[in-house]
């Protein structure tokens, strides 16, 4: 036993040594991504912190001087002032007779606004200038429009008109069409250095009006830079500490946990048969999920316990027995729930027609069905059924009717057609007896016609717009799959722009209260025109809830199963 205590205290600092040494690891992998990560941006971080910052400064710039007024047409008339200026005076640039040309935008509201607006968006951020200027290519010189005071350098003074004789080389990649930041490195009017950020502003057809130049000065980018590196350095070393806990945790449940999990299985298993305990189950109860050798190793370990006991095999086989059926009955109303369109809104690119259906079976599986679906862009198919008999039988039986009728409808062949070939072919089957009740209606979405035909399935209900819900006491031909070569018929009616119809089967009409007292197609047409909604959704909820206050707690008896459609009329 001592023995047994040291080899297991010896396994349990393996683990730890491990563990440890894992997360060494990773704290050095880490620790050289950072250093990776900083000599990377440690060269470019300047000029993305220049580049981020001075867009979104400049964009929101933009933006607020469209309030300032027409930017368009004041840079118009300041360029056209200075092209009209004599060479001599424009060339002596401060002297007073060339000021005085712009004397005339001293009080300029545009001017004024736009110079107003660049003072407060410069005053909440340390750019040394906030300004606006305009090429012009016959003197190569940049005049400058509107210009905030310095936050450097407030003894200089700006005025419009002011001009710098600069190469077209160097405002070339201003003047080019581009929606992004433009920048490039310079030096202010004391020689300070800084960095030059610029976007065009441009008119509806993409003339340029003018451009916003921010200069940002060095010494307060790197001051930024240092903040951010220290964000940096501070984020990584809490990205480390996190990882480093996610790996001991990670170890800790994909390793130790399960090996604790299945030694203590063993020794309650032993335990158990020492005491001829053989209906107690212990490795069927371990948890482990972890896809390699430990997950591997529970499994032969439960195999094991089940082959050693073979009551508990038996017992285990007849649970297993029993939980397949189930699994196999949920499979089978899966795969009926899926047969049916089920998705709503059904066809949302149409605006024409609403529609809506839905099926509650009694059991597990059902055999009713209904199906909807365009036969072309101007014929919609309806079809609601009810099979007879309940169960499996009657969930196949339900799948194969409508499989048929679906195949033979899409051919656009009349609704009479349709129900003659797929009683034929269901006749040719030979399934004992068993029938199907069909409603099947292709309605005409540009006028509203509706053609069916009804194989001894109950009374559509319609209601033309403006009018009450009423059921049509339509012709009925006998039900598909009871005799071969029957002949069937249809006929027509019109769905008013607005109007609705409404399909179901006899599980509405026949639900049960706890009296044996039936709810009857009365009611339903009364719920139908109380719900005062022409939503299909909403009509078959209020008529499921109507259903469900008459029978209350009494058992459904057979399949609920209802259909809505509303023409809302053609549609150019």
């Amino acid at each position: 036993m001592a023995k047994d205590k040291k080899t297991k205290n010896r396994r349990k600092r393996s683990l730890n040594k491990t563990i440890r040494r894992l997360v060494l690891v990773v704290a050095f992998v880490v620790f050289l991504v950072s250093v990776v990560l900083n000599g990377i941006f440690s060269k470019t971080e300047l000029s993305t912190i220049v580049s981020i910052n001075g867009h979104t400064i400049l964009y929101q710039t933009s933006k607020m001087l469209e309030e300032a007024g027409d930017i368009q047409a004041y840079a118009d008339r300041i360029m056209e002032v200075y092209r009209s200026i004599p060479e001599d005076i424009r060339a002596a640039g401060e002297s007073e007779a060339y000021r005085a040309y712009f004397e005339q935008f001293a009080d300029d509201a545009t001017g004024v606004n736009a110079e107003k607006i660049l003072g407060e968006i410069q005053g909440n951020m340390l750019a040394q200038s906030l300004y606006l200027v305009m090429y012009d290519a016959d003197t190569s010189a940049v005049v400058q429009l509107v210009r905030t005071v310095s936050n450097f350098h407030e003894d200089v003074a700006y005025l419009p008109g002011q001009w710098k004789a600069v190469p077209e080389e160097e405002v070339k990649k201003f003047l080019e069409p581009n929606e992004s930041t433009i920048m490039y490195g310079g030096s202010d009017e004391r020689g300070g250095e800084v960095i030059t950020v610029g976007k065009q502003i441009t008119d509806g057809e993409g003339r340029i009006c003018c451009l916003i130049m921010l200069d940002i000065p060095l010494l307060m980018v790197d001051v930024t830079a240092g903040i951010f590196l220290f964000v940096y350095v501070l984020v990584l070393a809490l990205i480390t500490v996190l990882i480093v806990v996610i790996c001991r945790r990670y170890v800790r449940k994909r390793i130790v946990k399960p090996i604790t999990q299945i030694s203590s299985a063993a020794e309650n298993y032993a335990g158990d048969r020492l005491k001829g305990d053989s209906l107690s189950s212990h490795f069927d109860k371990l948890d482990i999920h972890t896809r390699d050798e430990l997950e591997e190793l529970s499994t032969v370990m439960a195999g094991m316990e089940k082959d050693l006991t073979r009551y508990e095999k038996d017992l285990m086989q007849a649970t297993a027995a029993q939980e397949r059926i189930q699994t196999e009955l949920k499979l089978a109303s899966g795969i009926q729930d899926r047969m049916l369109p089920n998705q709503f809104p059904a066809f949302p690119d149409r605006d024409d027609f609403d529609i809506y259906a839905t099926m509650d079976p009694a059991k597990e599986v059902g055999g009713d069905f209904y199906d909807f679906f365009l036969v072309d862009e101007d014929h919609l198919a309806m079809v609601i059924a009810d099979v007879s008999g309940k169960g499996i039988p009657a969930a196949l039986f339900m799948m194969s009717s409508k499989i048929i009728l679906n195949n033979y409808a899409s051919l656009g062949i009349p609704p009479a057609e349709v129900l003659g070939r797929t009683n034929q072919k269901i006749c040719e089957l030979d399934l004992q007896n068993m029938f199907v009740t069909v409603w099947l209606g292709i309605l005409d979405l540009k006028t509203g016609v509706v053609t069916a035909g009804n194989a001894g399935h109950e009374y559509p209900v319609i209601r033309q717009s403006g009018d009450e819900f009423r059921l049509l006491k339509d012709r009925h031909n006998l039900v598909i799959g009871v005799l071969e070569d029957v002949p069937f018929d249809s006929y027509t009616f019109t769905l008013s722009e607005g109007g609705t119809l409404f399909l179901y089967t006899d599980g509405v009409p026949e639900a049960t209260d706890a009296d044996n007292r039936m709810y009857g197609t009365g009611r339903m047409v009364d719920a139908l025109n109380r719900a005062q909604t022409s939503d299909p959704e909403q009509l078959l909820k209020a008529v499921r809830k109507d259903v469900d206050a008459f029978v209350r707690e009494a058992p459904q008896f057979d399949d609920l199963t209802m259909l809505c459609v509303r023409y809302n009329g053609f549609k150019k």
